[in-house]
């Protein structure tokens, strides 16, 4: 048997030769490197004596060729062919190729690949050709592995973000395509929705498609946009090149080209995109955004806008000139770089009425108040530095709050007496923890005219100022700015210092002292003016302290109780009560022993009036008044075990019908009158993970005389009641969500292919959706007079389909009756394009955009849209 292997396998031997290296997972003929030995045609170690020496051919290739297949192989040893049956694939070097028959030419390095067609007549196993990073799906296929060329008939490869159809393709050894009727599409399905077809394509890998005469097709529907020629870019990462812009048209500022520009793309770390907006009204706006990051380091972006905006014809009524700007920087550093260290901005400076005419973000739109924060932290051990800097504007009163900076340092908590070698059960004055904290802080808040009258001198923002200013304040923008005037400055520090004892076993107890000291460099002093008849308040210059401190000594516990009710539906109700009481303290700062406040006399009667000299301090002033009550409070906890049946694992599930409920109050012993303070009512639960309610309020033991004055006698004793509730809310959140949608393909649940109407007689509703309602109820009645607020937010979801989804958020405002800022978004996905559909239906941010699109980045201009802006309603 063995001879008889060997007989049959020895011609094979002579065939191999011209591939230089060839193996079949079938036979196995692998000869050496350079000759077959004559006396054993299977061993390769023979001795030179002796042997044949078998040239190598010059049509061999220069490398490994491995080959299979799933059903046989076949040899034909006259033509030296090589024939895969099912699952067939050839390797050479990085090309592969696999099919469902394979057809391989040894002498002349030849290899034909096509599918098979099975008994209903459908192509299986089409060949699919890769090479590197090239992949290419075809009909039929030839490939020279020699002169690295190839033809391929009914091709599709990818490209980039794109895929290219053709006719045939013919392949260059240096791996560029030339396509005959071709089509270059994003959509990958094998019949695509739609495509750039032309007769000629040229394709240079990781660089560029060329066509000729191009047009676009929809649905296999040619369309009228044409082109004479195409570039498409194939280059991976980073490409620079124009961007299109939109046109449209706009009633207030005629027709427009906007966001065109040019697209920079530096370097892998950083970006530049300018961009800018042309109307025919003689308005135009430019923008410019360059994001940077360097991977575990630090990433961010900044950006600078600029707008010259006219609304309307100069002499017509409603015309507008707004020019104004807007810088952004927002950077931040990668906790991996520097664990210890913190770097972070969020810049966001405008001027004017930027964000008003310039911003589509509704929240941007309606914001009286635009924030902004550098900030830099060092942690050293148990010490954090903290250093920020930023500004508040407030669109509503025309101000800004800039921060000058912010220095904050502190040293964590720790424990000055713990035993550093202890032994057994630490001692009290062990559990002692203390720390410290500094607070430097340097504020400027100053009339926005202050910061932008040199631009509005020069023209470059709009003039905010009205003529009356300008006429009450004649040579404004010759006087100096005075700083000094708007600046405040202080440094605060802090230590506190806190313990924990366990009393009686059960009992818990926290007592904790807290100091606090205030520098400035400036005190307030008033003064009576008899000629004016007023106060004038004059500030001192020079180093001032403040201290106050306070004690607290707050004992607690737990309480638990429960009730079992056996083997019915309910299993166990627990209730859990945390009481606490305990003793609170604080001297009268406004003793003139401490010398924190004065008096000044603040009518002609001769009446006076008590004042803090630190009641302009950045941190304020120690309190007025002796302090020192007894605190009480109660936290209720109800829990209920229910029995379910749906769960086997765990037959009892826990129910939260109470979640922290709690009343708390204080009696001052140290006060003459009205010593009981309000009662202060707090709770929260969540009724079947639909419903969360919370409440909190106040109520005031304590009633009102006929004038509206609360005086020292109890409602108990005039109407018979615990108090009267000063204010309250009551906050509202409902979610409700649908059942996921039927995937099984059935109309019903049946599976017969009939619709099932359910038990009731109506189709079932199982699409997914999902509703949220925010409701708040706040009610005020610190006298006799009584007001109400409520406010009412909702949103929600609706999945149509797997590709329809519709969502919408509005708010009812009930002084009105109207709805607040309302919005509706349809998007429906197309596979390869998407459609969105914006829609403000009213209101000051009242637009609409219709916009459908191409999902690839590479044809993202290849869009329908459709819009009107919200100032194109004004």
């Amino acid at each position: 048997m063995t001879r008889l292997i060997i007989i049959l396998i020895l011609p094979f031997t002579l065939v191999f030769p011209f591939c230089e290296y060839c193996s079949g997972n079938a036979i196995d003929t692998i000869p050496p490197p350079d000759t077959i030995s004559a006396a054993d045609t299977l061993n390769s170690k023979s001795s030179g004596a002796g042997s044949l020496a078998v040239p190598r051919s010059a049509n061999a290739v220069d490398s490994k060729v491995i080959y299979n297949s799933r059903d046989s192989m076949r040899f034909d040893v006259g033509r030296q062919k090589v024939f895969l049956y099912g699952d067939a694939s050839v390797t050479y070097k990085d090309i592969k190729l696999q099919a469902g028959y394979i057809e391989f030419d040894l002498q002349k390095n030849l290899i034909y690949a096509s599918g098979y067609p099975d008994t209903s007549g459908t192509e299986k196993e089409k060949p699919v050709f890769s090479d590197g990073n090239q992949e290419f799906n075809a009909k039929n296929m030839t490939y020279n592995f020699k002169t690295k060329k190839g033809r391929v008939k009914d091709v599709i490869t990818k490209e980039g973000e794109g895929f290219i159809h053709g006719d045939s393709i013919f392949k260059d050894p240096e791996d560029v395509l030339y396509i005959k009727s071709g089509r270059y599409t994003t959509c990958s399905d094998e019949h695509p929705h739609f495509a750039i077809n032309s007769g000629r394509l040229k394709i240079i890998p990781d660089d560029k498609l060329v066509t000729g005469p191009a047009y676009l097709e929809v649905a296999d529907v040619p369309t009228p946009l044409a082109l004479p020629f195409g570039i498409f870019p194939l280059k991976k990462g980073r490409s620079s090149g124009v961007l299109i812009p939109a046109p449209g048209e706009s009633p207030g500022k005629g027709f427009f080209l906007k966001e065109g520009g040019y697209y920079f793309g530096i370097s892998d770390y950083l970006d530049l995109t300018l961009l800018g907006d042309i109307y025919s009204n003689g308005s135009w706006a430019l923008k410019s955004a360059i994001p940077y990051m360097v991977k575990y380091r630090y990433s961010g972006n900044l950006g600078i806008n600029y707008a010259y905006l006219k609304n309307g014809d100069k002499d017509f009524p409603g015309y507008s000139l707004n020019k104004d700007f807007q810088i952004v920087w927002r950077h931040n550093k990668d906790n991996k770089a520097r664990p210890s260290t913190v770097f972070r901005s969020d810049i966001n400076f405008v001027s004017g009425n930027y964000l008003q005419y310039n911003s589509y973000d509704p929240e941007e739109h309606l914001s009286n108040t635009i924030s902004s924060t550098v900030t830099f932290g060092k942690t050293i051990g148990k010490h954090s530095l903290s250093v920020v800097t930023g500004f508040t504007q407030y669109s509503d009163r025309q101000s800004v709050t800039v921060r000058l900076p912010d220095l904050s340092w502190s040293i964590s908590s720790f424990n000055p007496f713990k035993s550093k070698k202890r032994i057994g059960t630490p001692s009290w004055y062990e559990n002692i923890r203390t720390g410290y904290s500094m607070n430097m802080r340097n504020e400027i808040s100053i009339p926005d005219t202050v910061i932008f009258k040199k631009l509005m001198e020069e023209g470059i923002i709009t003039n905010t100022m009205n003529d009356t200013f300008l006429d009450k304040n004649p040579g404004y923008y010759d006087e100096p700015i005075p700083w000094n005037k708007y600046l405040t400055n202080g440094i605060k520090h802090n230590v506190p210092v806190s313990t924990s004892l366990r009393v009686l076993k059960y009992l818990t107890f926290n007592p904790s002292f807290n100091y606090t000291e205030r520098w400035y460099a400036q005190t307030s002093v008033k003064r009576w003016n008899e000629s004016s008849g007023s106060i004038i308040t004059d500030t001192v210059k020079g180093f001032k302290s403040a201290r106050d401190f306070n004690f607290s000594a707050p004992l607690s516990t737990q309480v638990y109780g429960m009730y079992n009710f056996g083997d019915g539906p309910v299993n166990a109700i627990r209730h859990i009560l945390t009481p606490s009481f305990g003793f609170s303290w604080r001297p009268d700062f406004s003793d003139p022993f401490w010398g924190y406040y004065r008096t000044v006399q603040k009518d002609t009667d001769g009446n006076t009036l008590k004042y803090s000299v630190f009641e302009k301090g950045i941190f304020g002033s120690p309190e007025s008044g002796k302090y020192g009550a007894l605190f009480f409070s109660v936290n209720n906890n109800l829990e209920m075990k229910v029995r379910t049946r749906r769960d086997t694992i765990n037959p009892v599930k826990k129910i939260k019908l109470i979640e922290g409920l709690s009343v708390s109050s204080s009696y001052n012993l140290v006060a003459d009158s009205m010593n009981l303070s309000p009662f202060s009512v707090a709770g929260r639960t969540n009724l079947s993970n639909l419903v969360n309610l919370s409440f909190s309020g106040q109520i005031d033991p304590y009633t009102l005389d006929s004038d509206s004055v609360r005086i020292n006698k109890l409602q108990w004793e005039t109407k018979k009641n615990i108090g009267r509730m000063t204010n309250g809310t009551i906050s509202v959140n409902f979610t409700l969500r649908g059942k996921p949608q039927n995937t099984s393909g059935q109309t019903g649940g049946s599976g017969t292919g009939k619709t099932d109407f359910g038990s009731g007689g109506y189709l079932p509703f199982n699409i997914p959706w999902s509703l949220n309602i925010n409701y708040i109820f706040m009610y005020s009645r610190p006298y006799f007079h009584e007001t109400f607020d409520q406010t009412l937010k909702f949103d929600g979801t609706l999945n149509l389909t797997n590709k329809w989804r519709i969502t919408f958020s509005s708010g009812l405002d009930f002084k009105t009756m109207k709805l607040n800022y309302t919005s509706v978004d349809i998007i429906r996905d197309l596979h390869c394009w998407e459609m969105k559909f914006h829609w403000v239906p009213f209101g000051t941010m009242k637009s609409y955009l219709l916009d459908i699109h191409v999902k690839a980045a590479v044809l993202q201009e290849l869009k329908i849209e459709r819009k009107k802006d919200w100032y194109d309603y004004q």
